[in-house]
């Protein structure tokens, strides 16, 4: 056993502390990280980590999880195994063959004794019916789904008794995915997250526009969380996206538009029909990601997401801070590989103890399983030896609730208590809001959803956790008359409680008055909270005409911002109009009477996507695919020259995205302007990082023919006057500006690994 304990027994910091408004998480200072060296790791003080086992009982690990007894499965190319501690010496013992695979899998989640699995082509079920360890047998197909290192990955079983599955942007999902009539989205793009019922027959799309999410989990309120990959090789470049952690947007695109893995354009995240990401983490390979629902480990890191990072050999712990309707997080590493041992990670589970299991492998790596335990000083919550709960509270506070061999424990007591006992907590305001939530999703998973009385009740709830909670069962399992509680909820003074009820709103939209849900939309058009905004738009985009019609006129009457949001939605309910002149007369309008750069910023972004938005499917040149519309402007001359006069004078704005944002529908614009030349070259300056520069060069390289100083080569902008006036360092890059044939601006366009990251300062 190798300790990472330095001498934890002097350690007696006292950790600043600041209150969450979330069950047992604190945000404190990272704990000191203190070397392994026999493992080739470093690891925070007063933690413990073992190899519990090596590559002899399984090599080159692709995927982990618990089964219902709390044992290790591992998958890889040719098995699935069960790891086995026999002597509870904390090394594995032997290891079962479960199943054989051709390609291994990607993701593995028990359901009982049967395993679901993702591998061989398909998302699958292995039964096992005697429980003896072993499938009885091929697996059953259960839909198709393409195996790739961006295919088809993890599952889990959701806090309403769904299964969610999630892949990457060459898993193959399509409209077929969206089986149910009320998926929340039908035309998908790049990686998604799929909803399926319980009998694995029928799935919806809940979010889109991922890149390659390996994993995810759920947190103690039901919101789920990922970690996406980028494209290295597009590091230093504009369009560069960051590995990040999402709070994953109900029915909301994250950005990624493509499939493959050697073109990177995505909407940045500030976008407003984008989902923002609640923390950037930078270069890396996400791979395994679970949420810390335990008590083993101090209180700061409960409710926290635990992330892996297989290409640097990196586990992050992210501490989660509630933000309105969304999240931020704060990351610190937790563990880290030095030395030349290997540690790629692959996935991670909480075990039944509180500990947690990390496996390693990937791409012919060695495979082996580690063990991290707390060992260091007890605090009031994290106790060496557990007290026992029984009944009731050993369901409200059954550990990691949705893994499977908590699920084997505590869904046999709940059924055997029936639903009085969770009916009672969810109308107990004395009661802590996490015990009320869990109730209120047992109730919802196992007893068919919340009678009507209950309803009212806990949508008055003292605790905006519980009413958000609320919201989401009725749009799972509407319960009768449940229309008024779910429409005076998407009134909350809580951002939150408003977000999740417009989610239900959304669901439930075909059982619900559309009159009274027009008349509920334009305070969320217009709310402050950016997820609030977007899920009111994803109503809005179900309404039929005349009520779309009605709620304009109310959007009109809310002000600038939920005209914006209403002009979003439109443009989401056609999206393949050509260039949308009604949507963006309004928003020149709104350029044209507001100075706030946020409603600018918003209104330039929507201004792109009537345009068009990029030009993914035939650009012009691939360094252009950000930059220009995929549709002509020939004969929408008097509508240009409108979007140009509104939008010339917000440069420069010293905002840097509304800057950038507006440089980019210039430059879709072909802006012929020379005070639009002057203004862009003054972007780039002795400071402006490398990035940047190549943005606004790209930007140059698109506008028309405008004189500054002399022309040269008859028609090409000449840079002269750059070098006096406008700094060293523009003249050393505006020769990127000329596109001729020779140039490095002819380069970049016609070679778009010429802007990789081994060729840019």
């Amino acid at each position: 056993m190798i300790w990472a304990m330095g001498r934890y027994w002097t350690f007696r910091k006292v950790f600043p502390v600041v209150s969450l408004l979330m069950p047992s998480l604190a945000l404190a200072q990272a704990l000191p990280l203190v070397p392994i060296e026999q493992l080739g790791l470093r690891a925070p003080m007063g933690f413990r980590v073992t190899v519990y086992a090596d590559e002899r009982f399984a090599n080159d690990i692709y995927a982990m999880t618990l089964d219902s007894q709390g044992r290790v499965v591992v998958t890889g190319q040719g098995y699935i195994k069960i790891l086995q501690d026999i002597n509870n010496d904390g090394i594995a013992d032997s290891a079962t063959l479960f199943a054989t695979t051709q390609t291994g899998g990607m993701g593995l989640c028990f359901d009982g004794n049967d395993l679901l699995f993702s591998g061989d082509g398909f998302f699958s079920r292995y039964a096992d019916r005697d429980g003896d360890g072993r499938a009885d047998g091929t697996p059953e197909r259960i839909f198709p789904l393409s195996f790739s290192e961006h295919g088809i990955h993890a599952m889990r079983k959701g806090p309403d008794g769904w299964w969610y599955l999630i892949g990457g942007n060459d898993t193959g999902f399509s409209r077929k995915n969206a089986m149910l009539p009320n998926s929340p989205i039908k035309d998908v793009e790049a990686g998604a997250l799929l909803r399926i019922d319980p009998d694995l027959h029928n799935s919806e799309i809940i979010a889109h526009g991922f890149r390659n999410p390996y994993d995810f989990d759920f947190n103690w309120l039901g919101d789920l969380f990922t970690y996406d990959s980028d494209v290295e090789a597009d590091f230093f470049l504009p369009w560069y996206t960051p590995t990040r952690i999402y709070h994953i947007g109900y029915a909301g695109h994250h950005g990624w538009r493509l499939t493959g893995w050697r073109r990177s354009w995505a909407r940045p995240d500030y976008y407003a029909d984008t989902a923002d990401m609640i923390l950037a983490i930078g270069r890396g390979s996400p791979t395994g990601v679970t949420c810390y629902r335990h008590t083993q480990f101090p209180e700061r890191y409960h409710d926290g997401l635990f992330v892996l990072d297989w290409v640097f050999g990196k586990v992050y712990f992210v501490a989660l801070r509630q933000d309105g309707a969304s999240y931020r997080g704060q990351a610190e590493v937790f563990l880290e590989s030095i030395g030349t041992h290997g540690f790629a990670p692959t996935d991670i589970a909480v075990a039944p103890d509180g500990s947690l299991f990390i496996s390693i492998g990937g791409r012919k790596t060695r495979g082996a399983v580690y063990h991290v335990e707390y060992v260091g000083p007890a605090t009031s919550v994290t106790q060496l030896e557990p007290i026992p709960i029984i009944g009731l509270d050993a369901v409200l506070r059954a550990p990691q609730p949705l893994d499977a061999w908590s699920r084997a424990r505590w869904m046999p007591i709940a059924r055997s208590l029936g639903a009085v006992p969770f009916n009672q907590t969810v109308a107990d305001n004395r009661l802590a809001p996490s015990l009320r939530v869990r109730a209120i999703e047992v109730l919802t998973e196992l007893f068919e959803g919340l009678p009507t009385g209950l309803a009212r009740v806990g949508a008055q709830a003292n605790f905006p956790a519980v009413r958000a909670r609320i919201a989401w069962s009725l749009g799972r399992i509407p319960c009768d008359n449940f229309a008024p509680i779910l429409l005076a909820l998407s009134q909350d003074t809580d951002a939150m409680v408003r977000r999740c009820a417009l989610e239900a709103v959304g669901d439930q939209f075909s059982r619900l008055d559309e009159n009274a849900v027009v008349q509920a939309l334009p305070s969320n058009l217009g709310h402050s909270d950016k997820r609030v905004r977007q899920a009111a738009a994803r109503v809005a985009t179900l309404l039929s005409e005349p009520a779309g019609k009605a709620l304009e006129t109310l959007a009109g009457r809310a002000g600038p911002r939920a005209v914006l949001t209403q002009t979003m939605a439109s443009l989401t309910r056609k999206p393949l109009a050509g260039i949308q002149e009604e949507a963006i007369s309004k928003l020149v309008v709104i350029l044209e009477k507001t100075t706030r750069n946020d409603l600018r910023l918003d209104a330039v972004r929507l201004i792109i996507l009537a345009l068009g938005d990029y030009h993914l499917n035939n650009p012009s040149a691939e360094v252009y695919t950000g930059y220009e519309s995929p549709n002509s402007l020939a004969g929408h001359e008097d509508l240009k020259q409108r979007i140009l006069r509104a939008v010339r004078p917000i440069l420069p704005s010293r905002d840097g995205r509304l800057d950038a944002e507006t440089a980019r529908l210039l430059a879709m614009l072909q802006d012929d302007d020379a005070t639009t030349l002057r203004k862009v070259i003054s972007f780039l300056t002795e400071q402006s990082p490398p990035s940047a520069d190549f943005h606004y060069l790209t930007v140059l390289s698109r506008l028309r023919q405008a004189k500054l100083g002399r022309a040269a080569d008859g028609d090409r902008p000449d840079f002269s006057a750059a070098r006096s006036g406008f700094g060293r360092r523009a003249a050393e890059t505006s020769g990127l500006g000329k596109t001729g044939a020779r140039g490095p601006g002819g380069s970049l366009r016609k070679r778009p690994s010429t802007g990789r990251r081994a060729t840019v300062p």
